[in-house]
């Protein structure tokens, strides 16, 4: 069985044979297009007449497709290059989330300090601590940018240099915040 595939402007013939006695399914029909069009199975939506397929273990013939039958196929491209790029990004988040974490804890504690409870020596050690951990904070959201910043990513990977711009825009926020409690601290421990 002969099947003519559209995917993006290319148009691909997929041949199908049967296995004496099995008639053919969608399953073998989306395995076909994978190899044809570079497009994973899980990534594909197979639309025939206007409607989806996704019966994967329904036969061709049940689904009305006949031979010469025309499928259009909706899906990206599995890259290698690409879903490393997005693991890294996605790990540079991960690691931006965790500093945000921190961050956010010594705000905390710089607030609790700052409410008067302790006694003045424990609130100039406290302000030095989190001077000192804030500064390693900023630091690590600085390491973070430099290797975005490293990061090659073609021009074709749309999506991909999109996140990198929302990871670098976020890091830069963040990376004010640190740096705002950094100074207000730094200006208390100067006039201590």
């Amino acid at each position: 069985m002969k099947i003519l595939v559209k995917h993006e402007s290319k148009k691909f013939d997929v041949v199908l044979d049967a296995v004496e006695g099995e008639p053919l399914t969608l399953s073998d029909l989306a395995k076909a297009v994978e190899k044809e069009c570079e497009v994973p199975v899980n990534k594909q939506k197979l639309i025939y007449n206007g409607r989806t397929l996704n019966e994967y273990h329904s036969t061709l013939s049940d689904l009305g497709v006949k031979n010469k039958s025309k499928i259009m196929v909706i899906g990206k491209k599995n890259s290698p290059e690409e879903d490393q790029l997005m693991k890294e990004i996605e790990q540079i988040n991960k690691r931006t989330k965790e500093l945000l974490k921190r961050l956010e804890d010594l705000q905390t504690d710089v607030k609790d300090a700052s409410k008067g409870f302790l006694d003045s020596e424990k609130i100039i050690e406290t302000y030095q601590k989190c001077s000192k951990n804030l500064k390693g904070v900023a630091e690590g959201f600085m390491k973070n940018l430099e290797t975005l910043d490293a990061m090659t990513i073609a021009s074709q990977y749309t999506a991909i240099r999109e996140k990198r711009k929302d990871a670098i825009r976020d890091i830069n926020n963040y990376l004010g915040r640190a740096d705002k409690q950094i100074d207000e601290l730094d200006h208390i421990l100067d006039t201590e």
